[in-house]
Protein backbone atom coordinates (compact mmCIF):
# COMPACT_ATOMS: atom_id res chain seq x y z
CA UNK A 1 0.00 0.00 0.00
CA UNK A 2 1.13 3.54 -0.75
CA UNK A 3 0.45 6.13 1.94
CA UNK A 4 0.81 9.60 0.41
CA UNK A 5 1.51 12.36 2.94
CA UNK A 6 1.05 15.96 1.85
CA UNK A 7 3.10 18.91 3.02
CA UNK A 8 2.57 21.83 5.40
CA UNK A 9 -0.72 23.64 4.78
CA UNK A 10 -1.60 21.32 1.92
CA UNK A 11 -4.09 18.47 1.56
CA UNK A 12 -5.00 15.36 -0.38
CA UNK A 13 -6.24 17.72 -3.12
CA UNK A 14 -2.64 18.62 -4.04
CA UNK A 15 -1.45 17.79 -7.53
CA UNK A 16 1.12 15.23 -6.36
CA UNK A 17 -1.40 13.49 -4.10
CA UNK A 18 -3.94 13.26 -6.90
CA UNK A 19 -1.33 12.06 -9.42
CA UNK A 20 -0.13 9.37 -6.99
CA UNK A 21 -3.64 8.11 -6.26
CA UNK A 22 -4.55 8.03 -9.97
CA UNK A 23 -1.37 6.17 -10.96
CA UNK A 24 -1.82 3.66 -8.13
CA UNK A 25 -5.46 3.02 -9.04
CA UNK A 26 -4.53 2.48 -12.67
CA UNK A 27 -1.82 0.00 -11.61
CA UNK A 28 -4.06 -1.82 -9.14
CA UNK A 29 -2.02 -0.70 -6.13
CA UNK A 30 -3.82 0.36 -2.97
CA UNK A 31 -3.16 4.02 -2.17
CA UNK A 32 -4.40 6.21 0.66
CA UNK A 33 -3.90 9.98 0.68
CA UNK A 34 -5.48 11.34 3.87
CA UNK A 35 -6.02 14.95 4.80
CA UNK A 36 -3.59 15.24 7.69
CA UNK A 37 -4.53 17.28 10.76
CA UNK A 38 -2.34 20.35 11.24
CA UNK A 39 -1.28 19.11 14.69
CA UNK A 40 1.73 16.78 14.23
CA UNK A 41 0.75 14.33 16.99
CA UNK A 42 -2.75 13.93 15.52
CA UNK A 43 -1.32 13.54 12.00
CA UNK A 44 1.04 10.79 13.13
CA UNK A 45 -1.72 9.00 15.08
CA UNK A 46 -3.85 8.97 11.93
CA UNK A 47 -0.91 7.60 9.92
CA UNK A 48 -0.27 4.88 12.51
CA UNK A 49 -3.93 3.81 12.30
CA UNK A 50 -3.76 3.64 8.50
CA UNK A 51 -0.48 1.67 8.58
CA UNK A 52 -1.58 -0.88 11.19
CA UNK A 53 -1.17 -4.40 9.84
CA UNK A 54 -0.20 -3.27 6.33
CA UNK A 55 2.95 -3.31 4.24
CA UNK A 56 3.36 0.39 3.58
CA UNK A 57 5.43 2.55 1.26
CA UNK A 58 5.23 6.03 2.81
CA UNK A 59 5.51 8.76 0.17
CA UNK A 60 5.77 12.28 1.53
CA UNK A 61 6.30 15.78 0.21
CA UNK A 62 7.97 18.48 2.32
CA UNK A 63 6.55 18.08 5.86
CA UNK A 64 4.98 14.84 4.61
CA UNK A 65 8.52 13.61 3.91
CA UNK A 66 9.38 14.28 7.54
CA UNK A 67 6.34 12.28 8.62
CA UNK A 68 7.21 9.47 6.18
CA UNK A 69 10.66 9.25 7.76
CA UNK A 70 9.14 9.02 11.24
CA UNK A 71 6.88 6.18 10.05
CA UNK A 72 9.75 4.22 8.51
CA UNK A 73 11.98 4.71 11.55
CA UNK A 74 9.16 3.58 13.88
CA UNK A 75 8.61 0.46 11.78
CA UNK A 76 5.12 1.53 10.67
CA UNK A 77 6.19 1.78 7.02
CA UNK A 78 8.72 -0.45 5.28
CA UNK A 79 10.18 2.17 2.94
CA UNK A 80 9.93 5.88 2.27
CA UNK A 81 9.93 8.08 -0.81
CA UNK A 82 10.72 11.67 0.07
CA UNK A 83 9.87 14.52 -2.29
CA UNK A 84 11.73 17.75 -1.51
CA UNK A 85 11.49 16.69 2.15
CA UNK A 86 11.84 18.92 5.16
CA UNK A 87 14.50 17.94 7.68
CA UNK A 88 14.92 19.50 11.15
CA UNK A 89 11.35 20.73 10.75
CA UNK A 90 10.75 22.06 14.26
CA UNK A 91 13.63 24.52 13.91
CA UNK A 92 12.51 25.55 10.41
CA UNK A 93 8.93 26.26 11.49
CA UNK A 94 9.74 27.87 14.85
CA UNK A 95 9.41 31.32 13.27
CA UNK A 96 5.76 30.53 12.52
CA UNK A 97 4.77 30.25 16.21
CA UNK A 98 1.93 32.65 16.95
CA UNK A 99 1.16 33.22 13.28
CA UNK A 100 -2.11 32.48 11.57
CA UNK A 101 -1.83 29.75 8.94
CA UNK A 102 -4.10 29.07 6.00
CA UNK A 103 -4.24 25.73 4.25
CA UNK A 104 -3.92 26.70 0.60
CA UNK A 105 -6.04 23.81 -0.70
CA UNK A 106 -9.01 23.85 1.71
CA UNK A 107 -8.80 27.32 3.32
CA UNK A 108 -8.65 25.93 6.89
CA UNK A 109 -7.32 28.64 9.21
CA UNK A 110 -5.46 27.94 12.46
CA UNK A 111 -2.72 29.39 14.63
CA UNK A 112 0.68 27.70 14.63
CA UNK A 113 1.54 27.32 18.32
CA UNK A 114 4.35 26.24 20.61
CA UNK A 115 2.48 22.91 20.88
CA UNK A 116 2.97 22.30 17.14
CA UNK A 117 6.68 23.00 17.66
CA UNK A 118 6.91 20.69 20.68
CA UNK A 119 5.12 17.86 18.87
CA UNK A 120 7.46 18.12 15.88
CA UNK A 121 10.56 18.25 18.08
CA UNK A 122 9.43 15.18 20.06
CA UNK A 123 9.40 12.96 16.96
CA UNK A 124 12.51 14.33 15.26
CA UNK A 125 14.76 11.60 13.90
CA UNK A 126 18.41 12.57 14.44
CA UNK A 127 19.64 10.12 11.78
CA UNK A 128 17.99 7.38 9.75
CA UNK A 129 18.93 3.85 10.79
CA UNK A 130 19.07 2.35 7.28
CA UNK A 131 19.30 4.78 4.37
CA UNK A 132 18.69 1.95 1.88
CA UNK A 133 15.00 2.08 2.82
CA UNK A 134 14.63 5.55 1.28
CA UNK A 135 14.38 7.17 -2.13
CA UNK A 136 15.05 10.91 -2.14
CA UNK A 137 13.58 13.02 -4.94
CA UNK A 138 14.85 16.60 -4.74
CA UNK A 139 15.11 19.58 -7.03
CA UNK A 140 17.87 22.16 -6.72
CA UNK A 141 15.43 24.95 -7.57
CA UNK A 142 13.32 24.35 -4.43
CA UNK A 143 12.70 27.88 -3.19
CA UNK A 144 11.70 26.83 0.36
CA UNK A 145 14.11 24.05 1.32
CA UNK A 146 17.79 23.54 0.53
CA UNK A 147 18.12 20.21 -1.29
CA UNK A 148 21.65 19.82 0.13
CA UNK A 149 20.25 19.37 3.65
CA UNK A 150 18.09 16.48 2.49
CA UNK A 151 20.92 14.98 0.42
CA UNK A 152 23.20 15.00 3.48
CA UNK A 153 20.51 13.73 5.87
CA UNK A 154 19.63 10.82 3.56
CA UNK A 155 23.25 10.06 2.61
CA UNK A 156 23.44 6.47 1.40
CA UNK A 157 19.86 6.47 0.13
CA UNK A 158 18.95 6.20 -3.52
CA UNK A 159 18.88 9.87 -4.56
CA UNK A 160 17.52 11.62 -7.62
CA UNK A 161 18.62 15.26 -7.51
CA UNK A 162 17.43 17.31 -10.45
CA UNK A 163 18.54 20.69 -11.74
CA UNK A 164 15.95 23.47 -11.63
CA UNK A 165 12.44 22.72 -10.49
CA UNK A 166 10.78 24.18 -7.42
CA UNK A 167 9.26 23.15 -4.09
CA UNK A 168 6.27 21.55 -5.82
CA UNK A 169 8.70 19.21 -7.64
CA UNK A 170 8.05 19.93 -11.29
CA UNK A 171 7.61 16.78 -13.36
CA UNK A 172 6.79 14.53 -10.40
CA UNK A 173 4.72 12.28 -12.66
CA UNK A 174 7.94 11.05 -14.35
CA UNK A 175 8.84 9.27 -11.10
CA UNK A 176 5.53 7.49 -10.54
CA UNK A 177 6.67 4.25 -12.25
CA UNK A 178 9.54 3.99 -9.72
CA UNK A 179 7.12 4.61 -6.82
CA UNK A 180 4.82 1.88 -8.08
CA UNK A 181 7.80 -0.47 -8.44
CA UNK A 182 8.79 0.23 -4.82
CA UNK A 183 5.19 -0.29 -3.66
CA UNK A 184 5.17 -3.72 -5.30
CA UNK A 185 8.52 -4.60 -3.71
CA UNK A 186 7.15 -3.61 -0.30
CA UNK A 187 4.00 -5.66 -0.86
CA UNK A 188 5.95 -8.71 -2.02
CA UNK A 189 8.54 -8.52 0.78
CA UNK A 190 8.45 -11.07 3.55
CA UNK A 191 7.85 -9.71 7.02
CA UNK A 192 10.96 -8.01 8.32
Amino acid sequence: MILYLHGFNSSSASGKAQATVAAAQEAGVECVAPDLPHRPAAALRLCAEICAGKKVLAVGSSLGGYYATVLVERGLARRGVLINPAVAVAAKLRGEIGKTQRNYTNDEVYEYTAEHDRELAEVEVAAVADASRYLLLAQKGDELLDYREAAAYYAGAEQVIEEGGDHSFIGYERHLPRLLELARLVEDAAAE
